[in-house]
């Protein structure tokens, strides 16, 4: 009895390499689309940092209390804080929550997508006189920069600079006022 040979039903290995290609094609081109370009990402992050002073001046007015911000360049987090002034020094409470979210006002460059590569490149702050508030700034009842020890000296200049690929942006902080610029 001779046995009838089954013909073997399968794909060529060109077939599966073409397929493959394919396959990386279109996925390279999604990730394009889905990853934002750093234009985009730079000018979210600037928008964001910059809100965060603005927000942090503008309710110390409203409020009447001392809100402010603190810059860590070293880990590319912002964080906005109400200062308790009960003891000496004043000591930042990190429990301001941010006005939309409603999730404590914390900017991470490095875990939001949204912002890339992005990274705080350089904080420039300068006192009237000796300030050892470190990276942390805070906005006084008339909106007005300040140390945050000792609480009366005042900021006289703020530049933050944030960066990606090559491109850098400066926010400017005008401490008499609380107003943000960015260049």
């Amino acid at each position: 009895m001779i046995q009838a040979q089954q013909k073997v039903h399968g794909f060529t290995l060109i077939e599966l390499l073409i397929v493959l290609v394919i396959i990386s094609i279109l996925s390279a081109a999604t990730l394009r689309i889905i990853r934002p370009s750093s234009t985009i990402a730079i000018s979210l992050a600037t928008e964001e940092v910059a809100n965060a002073f603005v927000y942090a001046a503008n309710e110390s007015y409203r409020q009447n209390k001392f809100l402010g911000v603190e810059v860590d360049t070293a880990n590319n987090r912002l964080r906005v804080f109400e200062l308790d002034t009960s003891g000496s020094p004043a000591t930042p409470l990190f429990t301001v929550y941010h006005p939309i979210t409603k999730k404590l006002y914390t900017i991470d460059l490095d875990e939001d997508e949204r912002f890339g590569h992005t990274t705080f490149n350089n904080l420039t702050l300068s006192f009237a006189t000796t300030c050892n508030g470190g990276n942390r700034i805070y906005f006084n009842s008339s909106g007005q920069a300040r140390c945050i020890d000792p609480l009366s000296v005042r900021v006289t200049q703020m530049v933050l600079d944030l960066s990606v690929d090559n491109q850098v942006v400066q926010i400017d902080l005008e401490p008499a006022t609380g107003k943000v610029s960015v260049q």
